[in-house]
């Protein structure tokens, strides 16, 4: 029986948002040393406006950061001995390989920052066609940060070769681009948290 092998998801599009974390922290400090040198408030105002901008920037690193840990720590590709595992963040799908119809190497810039999914944040993906138990086809699109061993990997549990796509990576189909398959609720959510964002970084140049 051969052992279990999990991969990592490739962080993509995340590293934007830890630039933004670490641009608020090193913009927290600033703030606070130009307003202890400052002269034109008292000393409990001082410490009123500290600790407000103190804990607005925690609000904003907690907003930032809280995808990017949730996506290291619940993420994983794991191979078993007759299954593969997809854990999202609320949500595990078993694919049985037997059910799997085609693996393809696919590069998908639909729409960059709205191009996440729960399993994705990178362009360079692996997607995979597959028949549920219902009998439906279903896809999933996974992108394992050490993509070429995942795919050896994955190869040496499917006995039919063909279902592996040749020619290397591909467009991304219509069908199953992130963005254009989410459901109208998530691609809310995704707007609403990104317009959060701008949002939370206009009211920190206001502040400055």
């Amino acid at each position: 029986m051969r052992e279990d092998i999990s991969f990592r998801p490739k962080l993509g599009y995340l590293v934007i948002t830890l630039i933004g974390t670490v641009f608020i922290c090193v913009m927290m400090v600033f703030l606070i040393v130009t307003m202890m040198d400052s002269n034109d408030m008292s000393g409990g105002e001082l410490n009123g406006m500290i600790s407000y901008i103190i804990i607005m920037y925690v609000a904003c690193v907690c907003i930032l950061i809280f995808p990017v840990v949730l996506f290291f720590v619940r993420i994983r590709y794991i191979l078993k001995e007759n299954v593969l595992v997809i854990r999202r963040y609320f949500k595990t799908v078993e694919i049985y390989y037997t059910s799997i119809k085609s693996v393809e190497e696919v590069v998908d810039r639909s729409i960059f920052l709205f191009n996440f999914t729960p399993s994705v944040a990178s362009s360079k993906q692996v997607w995979i066609t597959y028949t549920d138990i219902n009998g439906r086809e279903g896809m999933v699109n996974i992108s394992p940060a050490k993509k070429q061993e995942f795919l050896s990997a994955l190869r040496s549990r499917i006995k039919d070769p063909e279902v592996f796509a040749p020619g290397g990576e591909k467009k991304a189909s219509v069908k199953y681009q992130s963005w254009k398959a989410l459901s109208p609720t998530k691609k809310s959510l995704y707007i609403a948290y990104v317009v959060g964002l701008i949002i939370i970084f206009v009211v920190i140049r206001v502040i400055r």
